[in-house]
């Protein structure tokens, strides 16, 4: 959830919160007329990754393969449920995590926006 929320908040244009502080707006009136409002699509965003998957990692697994096919999440939460393997379930969720972390820069590094602007034959 902090990814996509922290992606769309790190592309707004600081010239906006810097025109929003110069005309006179204090930093919660920014927070809720500017920064809220802009990291809308990164809430959404954020809130499909975490709870569909989620959802569905425990049900599709089970419903389809009767418990036969683990996926890491049963493995996670099978881990969590038994108290003597908690740590092990503690590192599992922090290997997916950092995973995550590694496929979400590689996402947010190849699709910035690179648009370039041209004057005669120069780059600005």
């Amino acid at each position: 959830m902090i990814l996509p929320i922290y992606t769309s908040i790190n592309r707004i244009d600081k010239s906006l919160l810097e025109a929003s502080q110069d005309l006179g707006a204090t930093e919660a009136q920014t927070i809720k007329n500017v920064i809220l409002p802009l990291s809308k699509p990164g809430v959404i965003s954020g809130i499909i990754m975490v709870f569909v998957p989620s959802i569905t990692t425990f049900v599709v697994s089970r419903f389809f393969s009767r418990g036969d096919i683990r996926l890491v999440g049963d493995m996670i939460y099978r881990d969590f449920m038994n108290p003597l393997r908690v740590g092990y379930g503690s590192a599992l969720s922090l290997i997916v995590l950092i995973f995550i972390f590694i496929t979400m820069f590689f996402v947010n590094h190849f699709s910035r926006d690179k648009t370039e602007v041209h004057d005669g034959g120069k780059l600005l």
